[in-house]
């Protein structure tokens, strides 16, 4: 994160980079225009709409945050494909922070390896993000919880209950 200093010596100003990622219809989209406080992104259940990174900024008096919505992780097999894998990979270059958005009603552990190979390989700060967790009982959320945090280092879990509308 980049920081402004004033003259006299504190801290003004912070401003940084977060990359949202996740597979496709986990709610990456969603998330960004919610948290920049108006639509920027499409939002859908056709999977693979966004097909390029989009940026939105939260502005607020402490800073900013630049949020970057990434095409859905999945096997390429075409160009197109390809084309979006690399929008990812363009997208963590040089982020503060990695979300990592998780639809925990389609989730399995062990499963999902791409997404986490992603965390593995990111050496900043990483966020779960679990979306739609109030489809999922209890014991079956912890195991998943557990299972995505091994070998991920995960500074942050935040949740999202689907019927109240809100982050946890």
């Amino acid at each position: 994160m980049a920081t402004k200093e004033n003259s006299a010596g504190r801290q003004d100003f912070r401003s940084g980079f977060v990359a949202i990622v996740g597979r496709p219809n986990a709610g990456k989209s969603t998330l960004v225009n919610r948290l920049v406080g108006q639509k920027i992104a499409i939002v859908t259940s056709k999977p693979q709409t966004t097909r390029n990174r989009i940026q939105g900024i939260a502005t607020k008096p402490q800073g900013q945050i630049i949020f970057i919505d990434t095409p859905g992780l999945h096997e390429a097999d075409s160009a197109l494909g390809r084309q979006m894998m690399q929008e990812v990979a363009a997208a963590l270059e040089g982020i503060d922070v990695l979300l990592l958005m998780v639809d925990a009603s389609r989730m399995h552990p062990h499963a999902d390896e791409l997404l986490l190979e992603k965390a593995r390989r990111f050496s900043g700060k990483t966020i779960l993000a679990l979306n739609k967790v109030d489809r999922l009982t209890k014991p079956k959320l912890l195991p998943l919880i557990d299972c995505i945090s091994q070998g991920v280092r995960i500074c942050r879990h935040l949740a999202h209950l689907r019927a109240r509308g809100r982050w946890m």
